[in-house]
């Protein structure tokens, strides 16, 4: 009963105004802001049903804390993303180490080691130059071992090197790239 009279009320309070306006030329704009007035108080009881509950509230809460899970969530992909890509630099750089240590075991003075991983952690490609230090050549540039080997450097010697990686990481030899320089 209490909103009827207070519609009642803002209905006669916007007549009254729009009657005491002076000029017409303001009458229209009276007009058009008494009726969004008159429409809003109209709806009062039903906005305040559906904005003004705590079940409203809850629901945009609701929202805005799924919001921030499913926000968590790719930020955590991003990181898992992010940490296994540095997982697999660390490793790769690891086994690189590791690779040149087992050159050095060959008298061979290594020039460098490039070894990739796939996402999985496996191996997918070794490759190594080196030089022969019993020989004391300086890298000049690199040959494939597939190619064929000539001068210092014995090709049972870098076929053993080739054989000991493929077992040592159990990977297939034609994985294995060996490259040398010689100066002779």
């Amino acid at each position: 009963m209490e909103y009827i009279r207070s519609f009642l009320a803002l209905f006669v309070l916007l007549m009254l105004l729009l009657y005491l306006v002076p000029g017409e030329s303001f009458r229209k704009y009276i007009q058009f802001f008494s009726e969004i007035l008159l429409a809003i108080g109209f709806l009062y009881p039903v906005l305040s049903a559906l904005y003004d509950s705590d079940a409203f509230l809850k629901k945009v809460e609701y929202e805005a804390f799924t919001e921030g899970l499913s926000e968590i969530a790719r930020d955590t992909q991003k990181i898992e993303f992010l940490q296994n890509s540095y997982y697999v630099q660390e490793y790769e750089r690891a086994i690189a180490m590791d690779v040149e240590r087992i050159a050095t075991e060959y008298d061979f003075d290594v020039t460098w080691v490039d070894v990739h991983l796939t996402d999985a952690y496996t191996l997918e490609r070794i490759s190594l130059a080196f030089t022969d230090q019993r020989g004391g050549e300086i890298a000049v540039g690199k040959v494939n071992v597939s190619g064929g080997m000539k001068d210092t450097v014995d090709e049972a010697v870098c076929a053993g090197l080739k054989k000991e990686l493929s077992q040592y990481y159990q990977i297939d030899e034609a994985l294995i790239e060996i490259s040398y320089s010689n100066s002779r």
